[in-house]
């Protein structure tokens, strides 16, 4: 959030009965902001920004801002985002993921691959010493 806030839930067993448990949910604040208000996006912003894929969220977010004073930044990029996951995103685990995105940009002839030391420490995403993409 951009207060920096925080959320915390908890669950723990109640003591005595292991069978039912106690959840706990906790908002903190650390920064004031404004009241949460009703984001909607309306669809014509949603047609632009799927008409603008090839884009990115940076230069869309002021043009439809411009037109539709309650839409945020942040919205802009969340629907660009799922919009074009699909592109881009090759399992949950992001290192997997950027595996398989890279090997499948050198198959194509899209991307070129260099051979370079790898200090230690330094997780290497593709390459000889590199970990199988394939899962």
């Amino acid at each position: 959030m951009d207060c920096w806030g925080k959320l915390t839930i908890s669950i723990d067993e109640l003591e005595g009965n292991p069978d039912q448990q106690c959840i706990t949910i906790k908002i903190k604040h650390k920064k004031w902001h404004i009241p949460y208000f009703d984001k909607f996006m309306p669809a014509e912003a949603v047609e632009f920004i799927c008409s603008n894929l090839y884009s990115t969220p940076t230069p869309l977010a002021p043009i439809v801002q411009h037109q539709y004073l309650q839409v945020m930044h942040k919205q802009v990029y969340m629907a660009w985002v799922c919009m074009t996951m699909g592109e881009w995103k090759h399992g949950e685990d992001q290192m997997v993921s950027a595996g398989k995105l890279l090997t499948e940009f050198q198959e194509s002839g899209d991307i070129d691959m260099w051979e370079l030391d790898i200090p230690d420490g330094v997780v290497q995403l593709h390459g000889e010493s590199s970990q199988s993409w394939t899962n």
